[in-house]
């Protein structure tokens, strides 16, 4: 297999970074009458920011920015303040189109892009731990 990196690039490829930042505009238009303007570049900040904080954690996420605690390869990428609104109003499916019945459907098309390329990933590169 590649550098955890280019894995990572696998499950969040092009077009689910696309519905993400598809997704999340309009959920903030929904709620707010105005978009967040997010792009590809900023959710693959953001999902980055997200790993990382699942290896090097802090007691409080506002620790990342604070003078005394400051991680400068999360408070370098983003201000506090846009991870902050890109985290109110990230989204994975529109609001208009849920399915009650689906316990998942808020995840479902990121559930589903994620296991589409999960099994692309294991047909190229053998089996997966």
């Amino acid at each position: 297999m590649e550098t955890p990196y280019q894995y990572i690039q696998k499950l969040f490829d092009g077009g689910l970074i696309d519905m993400v930042v598809h997704e999340t505009n309009l959920y903030s238009t929904q709620t707010t009458g105005k978009s967040i303007n997010t792009n590809n570049a900023e959710i693959k900040t953001f999902i980055g920011i997200f790993v990382l904080m699942g290896v090097m954690q802090v007691p409080a996420y506002r620790d990342y920015w604070s003078n005394g605690c400051r991680i400068s390869s999360v408070a370098d990428h983003m201000t506090m303040r846009r991870f902050e609104q890109l985290r109110r109003y990230i989204h994975f499916c529109n609001n208009d189109t849920l399915d009650n019945a689906d316990k998942f459907t808020k995840v479902r098309p990121l559930l589903e892009h994620i296991r589409t390329n999960l099994q692309t990933i294991e047909q190229e590169g053998g089996v997966l731990y």
